[in-house]
């Protein structure tokens, strides 16, 4: 899977999934070019924020690639939940 974080200044946000960052950079690059403006980011979480854009600001974009997550084994799973039949030689 991939991950795609952008950073504002000092401010990092996860991208959401879905999200297309070549569409984010041309976004923030269309922004700078007229001096100033929001630009709509899908973050993870199902949220969109608007960030004001000028050319004073640091836009940083990561992309890296990760292995998915091991699921969670919550309690019901666990070996405590497990009922066993032990048998003491």
């Amino acid at each position: 899977m991939r991950r795609n974080t952008v950073t504002f200044d000092d401010h990092t946000y996860l991208l959401c999934p879905t999200s297309n960052p070549a569409d984010l950079q041309r976004a923030v690059v269309a922004s700078v070019t007229s001096g100033v403006g929001f630009v709509d980011v899908d973050v993870a979480g199902e949220r969109t924020m608007s960030v004001l854009v000028t050319d004073r600001m640091s836009v940083i974009f990561e992309s890296e690639e990760f292995e998915e997550p091991i699921p969670f084994i919550g309690p019901e799973n666990s070996l405590a939940a497990q009922e066993f039949d032990l048998m003491w030689s």
